[in-house]
Order: structure tokens, then sequence, then C-alpha cells
């Protein structure tokens, strides 16, 4: 863990030598412990928290992505090849925030090609709601229902360097009927980012072949391995969703 341990957050303990393995993965095993103050609190969304605050905004529930009792207790699906998916997530990242390198986070989420659904708690329906999401560089736009009425497309944020970054989406209060509301997104369009480093070091292995004289032609292996943009398929990363009501704005209830 090169980025753990660069941080600061990784601390050698002991380390042992193995002379006889079969499934271990290599001889040398190594105990750390972790620092996790090296990392910045995680439920705070912090390129959007102060001006929330400023408007006079206040969180009503919140959903850690990929964090499993999280998505159970929101109800949290999400569709893959057109079904929904119980598979797990594979999506972790250890990076700061966009512009903001105070700010470093150990996060993991999902990434949603089709579409993910969930159902918001505490909501206040003559209240328009907020909804806040933490993403990254890899961002797509979305159309937005609202038990199962569309009411918009979420036009993600264009992030020109890799890091997390937060954008919302509101939701009138004439969409929402009650204390809870079930939220769709369904991907659309292509990606607005760059893509992370994994393209680019298949870039770069194909250029150290090139140099050890592999015998192929550059430009086929690069095209083949991708030069570091993102595909143009639909699709968006997702680490946190947080949801928030003006504390004084409110639309007349008529009964």
């Amino acid at each position: 863990y090169p980025r753990m341990t660069k941080s600061g957050a990784l601390h050698e303990l002991a380390r042992f030598h193995l002379n006889k393995t079969t499934i271990a993965g290599g001889k040398t095993k190594v105990v750390f412990s972790v620092d996790w103050s090296v990392y910045s609190d995680k439920t705070i969304p912090y390129q959007v928290n102060d001006a929330l605050e400023s408007a006079g905004y206040r969180m009503v529930d919140q959903i850690d992505i990929a964090y499993r009792p999280d998505e159970i207790a929101h109800g949290y699906e999400f569709w893959h090849k057109g079904k929904v998916s119980q598979r797990g997530s594979g999506l972790l990242r250890h990076m700061k925030y966009v512009g903001d390198p105070a700010h470093l986070l150990f996060e993991g989420g999902r990434t949603i090609r089709e579409k993910e659904a969930f159902t918001v708690r505490n909501v206040d329906p003559a209240r328009a709601l907020r909804v806040i999401r933490r993403g990254d560089n890899r961002s797509g736009d979305a159309r937005v229902y609202v038990d199962d009425v569309e009411i918009g497309k979420w036009a993600a944020a264009t992030r020109g360097s890799k890091g997390f970054g937060d954008d919302f989406f509101d939701i009138p209060a004439t969409a929402l009927s009650g204390p809870t509301a079930r939220l769709r997104f369904e991907v659309v369009g292509g990606n607005k980012g760059i893509d992370f480093p994994k393209e680019k070091r298949k870039r770069n292995k194909a250029k150290k072949r090139k140099k050890r004289g592999a015998g192929f032609r550059l430009g086929s292996a690069l095209k083949k391995a991708g030069r570091g943009k993102l595909s143009k398929r639909p699709e968006y990363n997702t680490y946190f969703y947080w949801f928030a009501q003006s504390k004084t704005q409110a639309r007349p209830v008529h009964r």
C-alpha cells in the first residue's frame, strides 16, 4: 500500500520471513498499524458544506455508498446488465479533493453504468430537497426520478484533474409527497472527466515493450491499450450522498 505508507497512515510493526509458502503470496510478511487520523472525516461534503450552512440548510439523511449496512437501511439498489445486482464493489480510492489538498480520503464507492435507486428518510414534503453527491473525475449525467416520476437531468460537474468533488441537484418540494422519497438516477450521455491511472499504466507498458524491441507497431499497441481517456459509455462513480433541506424556506401546505 504505497499511497497509505506515503501519507503516513501505515506504520510497520513487525516483519516475518516464511521459509515454505504455498498460498501466502510471498515469503516476507509485514504487520502494520493504521493511523486513521491521517484521513479527513468522510461524512462531510467539504466542497459545499460551508455554502449549505450559510444558506440555512440542515442535513436530514445520508448514505455511505458501498457500506452495506447503510445501503440496506436505505433500500439501495443498482443495476448491472439490465437487472438489480448483488455484486460487491471493487471501487476504492485514496485521493484528495480537487483543489483542496487539505482533505485526504480513503473512500469506497460504486461505478454506476445503468441506474441506482434508494429511499431518502426524514423528508419534509413542504421543503425542497438538495441532493449532494461525492464523486470524482469519472462523472456522467443522469436522469432524476422521484417516486418513479422524472423531474429533470443532473448535469454532472466537469473536473479536469483527479480527485474527489461534491456537486448537488435540487428536487422541488412539489415533487415530494411524504416523509420518504424514492430516488432513482439513470445515467445518460458520456463521461466528462479524465481516467484513472489504469489505462495510463497500460500505455506505459506498451511503450516499454516497444523499447525492448517486442516487434510490433507502437501505434496499434497504444490503440489497444487506450490513451488514458474515458470510454464514451455513460457512467459515473459515486461514494456518498447527503440530503439537505432549508430551515426557513417552505412552500404552503394546502389541506
